[in-house]
């Protein structure tokens, strides 16, 4: 069994096991700063989501908004955001909970499964996010006449690439079990 496996979701919390620190106040502090970051987090990405869904709605009412950015890098961003979101609502709180514990994992081995699944996900996501915005932006530094022709159909359709092969990629170690085994265990015979 390997340690990213799920299956062994306890460790040793005697003193002699290693420990991200034995000392106490620093072990606060860290989680302190932790949870600072994943309130930010989630703050900073819900008002991206509602600054680019205000701006949306003032533009369907005909009232002249001029941010300097299309709508389809809006609708890129708050995507990004919303990956975000995800990240620092869902996986960050157990990735906390875990440091408090020193490691351990008390929610059971599906919900193990879920977190690394989850995790991994919204790593690549933001990954064809960075790459569908440095598209976005050099078509439309390089070829603006062509960028300005550019309808919602091409915003949706950089959204399906920064989510669905994505998600279609991790789906096969999932149904697999490689998350729940580890890489090592699931090429075993």
């Amino acid at each position: 069994m390997n340690g990213t496996s799920c299956q062994n979701v306890t460790v040793d919390l005697s003193e002699s096991s290693l420990r991200l620190t034995s000392n106490k106040h620093l072990l606060v502090v860290l989680v302190i700063l932790s949870c600072l970051i994943a309130a930010f987090t989630v703050g900073a990405n819900i008002l991206i989501i509602v600054g680019v869904l205000l701006s949306r709605r003032a533009r369907r009412q005909q009232v002249l908004v001029s941010s300097g950015i299309s709508s389809n890098t809006k609708l890129i961003m708050a995507s990004f955001a919303f990956g975000h979101l995800i990240m620092g609502g869902v996986c960050m709180p157990f990735a906390i909970i875990q440091m408090v514990s020193n490691g351990a994992w008390y929610f059971g081995p599906d919900l193990c499964v879920a977190r690394t699944y989850l995790e991994s996900l919204m790593e690549i996501i933001g990954v064809y996010h960075v790459i569908s915005m440095s598209v976005d932006t050099y078509i439309a530094v390089c070829q603006p006449m062509k960028y300005r022709v550019l309808t919602s159909r091409y915003a949706y359709a950089m959204l399906g690439f920064c989510w669905l092969p994505p998600a279609t990629l991790f789906a096969a170690p999932l149904i697999l079990g490689g998350y729940r085994n580890g890489k090592e265990d699931m090429y075993k015979k």
